[in-house]
């Protein structure tokens, strides 16, 4: 069964409190279907393991506050980043851009149970590619993407990498057997 770590819920239902407040949060929360009402009233501890369908949903959550889109999506993976990766777990982020795109499958370990296989490559001196291969039966969306998308980027930036951008050259959702992300860096 796939599965996430309570950090990276709490990450997320953090970002959620600061930009929308506690208050509508509240309001969101009570209005979801019981299942989902059910599901986050948990108290998610950061180390242990929660569904990997919590993700959607937080998803389902995130709409009815009216926080969609790109945009946010990518600040959704930036802040499951810094919520885990600057505070408990901070042992998986080295001071060597580089460094850390060789442990980012070793990260995804750590965070993620029978989510992915993940493979990296430094591409030159300032870039590297991450691939993602799925397990049976995991299906990311484009907001799921894009979340790692934020995810990298924030984690290269916690590693010391400056600039840092990210391009999914490859994509599951457009039909491609794998997701891909080009990291390039100044």
């Amino acid at each position: 069964m796939a599965e996430i770590k309570g950090i990276l819920i709490n990450g997320w239902m953090a970002l959620l409190k600061d930009r929308c407040g506690q208050a509508a949060l509240t309001n969101a929360t009570e209005s979801l279907d019981p299942l989902d009402r059910a599901v986050l009233s948990t108290t998610f501890l950061p180390s242990s393991w929660y569904p990997y369908d919590t993700l959607q949903v937080l998803s389902r959550l995130t709409k009815k506050l009216g926080a969609t889109g790109d945009d946010f999506a990518i600040d959704i993976g930036k802040a499951m980043a810094q919520h885990s990766c600057a505070g408990v777990y901070k042992s998986l982020i080295v001071d060597d851009p580089l460094k850390q795109v060789d442990r980012i499958s070793w990260v995804g370990d750590m965070l993620f149970r029978s989510v992915r296989r993940c493979e990296t490559e430094r591409m030159s001196e300032s870039s590297g590619l991450v691939r993602y291969i799925y397990e049976e039966g995991v299906k990311p969306n484009a907001g799921t993407c894009r979340s790692v998308m934020g995810f990298l980027i924030r984690m290269m930036e916690l590693a010391g990498a400056s600039g840092v951008s990210a391009s999914h050259v490859k994509c599951v959702v457009r039909g491609a057997d794998r997701c891909e992300f080009l990291l390039e860096w100044q």
